[in-house]
């Protein structure tokens, strides 16, 4: 019989201790949560979120808008449904449960990062999923093109200007010069224009010489495309010098357990690192930066600084579809100093909402223009030409058709008068 409570029990009963509190806050589990990642203005749209209480009772469901709660459903309570006011989140109640939120309209300022957290009944095990939604709007008229001329002298400037009407986000403009990208010298960029709404007009310019070498048998083929792109944004964080919050896939937020979003990146340190080992100054750490979305961008920091490109390790493509990217990192004595030393990769991927197309320009050289004014005379007098020689033709025709039958009817006159 064990009479006092020596080190080693004390440990054995912690450690006991912890592994009830883990193993009772895993049985709540968020499955997925289902928010759409853009939106089109003036639409509707329905959250999900999917969890498994595990046999426990449910506490509560809320619903988030940039960590401001705006919906609530307490299945213990009579009024089970609460919502509160907030821009951008109109719920609609009566199609909104214990698992789905329904908003209508969506308007500008419903882009945001939108969470579901759950808590059970008997221990209070809370657990919290994030997504981020984006808003668009689409451009309601073409894309205009300014400066167009009938023709250009050979070694006169073109300058055009291409003009997308009001979008969110602003539209990505790029030229093409008889199928190809117009390149950096030959564009003008200008800053975009602020529209009503919150919108935004996006503007390029094209200025290029009228050399003979772009033009194709007399003609030049001009074109302006427009692109609506929405660009998330996700990050991890790893403090590589004590023994700060790690990745895995949960964080926590004031005591919440937080299911990291897919696209978030994680960071590995390649190089092992012994348990509580604090690096030395002149140690040299590789990090890496994995990201599963697609074609995402990886950037490191440190802090608040982009790092150096030569501590950039680039790996190819031999990681398949995952992004890679090294940072080598050599420990110094500065590092030590700083309030806080915090590396952080962010991740960032582009998504193409819609593209678009001006009308294709067919810009001619003086030459090409007389040229064409010239053909155009010879067809018209050749066309006259024929006319005419149709005309006097049928004239001529009528005229003896006219004489023929006139002369047989002479001739009848004459054979019955002297006969």
């Amino acid at each position: 019989m064990i009479t006092s409570l020596t080190p080693e029990y004390f440990l054995l009963w912690i450690l006991m201790i912890t592994f009830f509190f883990i193993t009772g806050n895993s049985a709540l589990r968020i499955n997925r949560l289902e928010v759409p990642s853009s939106v089109a203005i003036g639409t509707s749209v329905v959250f999900h979120c999917d969890y498994d209480l595990e046999g426990y009772e449910l506490y509560t469901v809320k619903w988030y808008k940039n960590y401001v709660e705006f919906y609530s459903y307490i299945p213990s309570q009579d009024d089970k449904v609460k919502t509160h006011k907030l821009d951008g989140a109109y719920v609609d109640v009566f199609r909104s449960n214990a698992t789905h939120v329904f908003l209508e309209p969506i308007d500008l300022r419903s882009e945001a990062t939108y969470a579901c957290e759950v808590s059970t009944e008997k221990d209070y095990a809370t657990l919290r999923a994030e997504r981020q939604m984006k808003v668009y709007v689409l451009p309601r008229e073409p894309i205009k093109i300014e400066g167009r001329e009938a023709q250009y002298d050979i070694g006169s400037d073109i300058n055009l200007t291409c003009i997308s009407p009001p979008s969110k986000p602003a539209a990505q403009l790029t030229w093409t010069i008889n199928d190809r990208k117009a390149q950096a010298n030959e564009v003008v960029k200008y800053s975009t224009l602020n529209s009503t709404d919150g919108l935004r007009i996006s503007r390029l310019g094209l200025l290029i010489k009228a050399y003979l070498g772009y033009y194709d048998r007399g003609f030049l083929r001009l074109q302006c495309r427009a692109e609506l792109i929405l660009t998330y944004r996700f990050e991890a964080a790893e403090y590589p010098l004590g023994d700060g919050p790690r990745n895995k896939s949960h964080r926590s937020m004031h005591g919440t357990e937080v299911k990291v979003a897919r696209e978030t990146p994680t960071i590995s340190i390649s190089i092992p690192r012994k348990e509580f080992h604090r690096p030395q100054v002149g140690e040299k750490l590789l990090l890496n930066c994995t990201s599963h979305a697609d074609a995402a961008q990886l950037t490191w920091y440190i802090n608040d600084d982009k790092v150096s490109p030569e501590q950039i390790i680039l790996y190819g493509r031999r990681h398949g579809p995952r992004s890679v990217v090294g940072l080598s990192l050599t420990v110094e004595q500065a590092h030590f100093q700083l309030p806080e030393f915090k590396v952080r990769c962010v991740a960032k991927y582009h998504y193409t909402v819609k593209e678009y197309l001006s009308e294709e320009l067919e810009l001619r050289t003086q030459d090409q223009f007389f040229s064409e004014m010239k053909s155009q005379e010879v067809s018209y007098i050749n066309s006259a030409s024929r006319g005419v020689a149709r005309g006097l033709s049928a004239r001529a025709l009528i005229c003896i058709t006219t004489l023929f039958i006139s002369s047989l009817y002479l001739n009848s006159w004459i054979i019955s008068h002297y006969s």
